[in-house]
């Protein structure tokens, strides 16, 4: 019985006697449907890398096969952070020209 899998067959959900589930997913249909698992993961993926996360983190975390994927993606989704990125250059040159 190793391995990482449960030592029990999962339960099946069943709904209550006299629920109807059509009743409850056309209730929750407008507070959820707009968001798709990929809209979270996209929205996951931009926080992660405007709080200053490595692109070689965000591509691993994304499972991306390179890096050029990762980049094309999300560089263009904060552009005050290439400006951001612009200014501290631009600080440290000016330091060390000094």
């Amino acid at each position: 019985m190793g391995g990482l899998g449960r030592s029990s067959p999962r339960k099946r959900f069943t709904a209550r006697p006299g629920l109807d589930l059509r009743r409850v997913r056309a209730a929750l249909h407008p507070i959820f449907s707009p968001v798709r698992l990929h809209d979270l993961r996209h929205g996951s993926a931009t926080l992660m890398l405007a709080a200053g996360v490595g692109m070689k983190v965000g591509q691993e975390t994304l499972g991306h096969s390179n890096i050029s994927a990762t980049s094309n993606t999300y560089t263009p989704v904060y552009p005050e952070l290439a400006a951001a990125a612009a200014d501290a250059a631009h600080a440290l040159v000016s330091r060390r020209s000094v």
